[in-house]
């Protein structure tokens, strides 16, 4: 039985050395409305950029969970493990 405070919306974003991508998304997803019903699963393959810092910094306007993977599994298998 779902919990009525469920997401009913999940976005999958898998990550690679993405920071300069990372707020111009980030910003996008901010903007909609209903963000109760979204959450934001980000795989992160083991980035070596600052992109773990700037996803925290936006955990206070968005419903984020953060995996971080050892290695990169690439975009398609990092989407089908989580």
């Amino acid at each position: 039985m779902k919990n009525k405070l469920d997401p009913k919306i999940s976005i999958i974003f898998p990550l690679f050395n993405g920071e300069k991508f990372l707020k111009r998304n980030l910003d996008s997803i901010r903007n909609l409305y209903n963000l109760e019903n979204l959450e934001l699963v980000i795989i992160d393959n083991n980035s070596n950029d600052s992109g773990i810092k700037v996803i925290e910094s936006y955990n206070k306007y968005l419903n984020i969970k953060l995996i971080k993977n050892n290695k990169n599994m690439g975009f398609a298998k990092a989407c089908l493990e989580k």
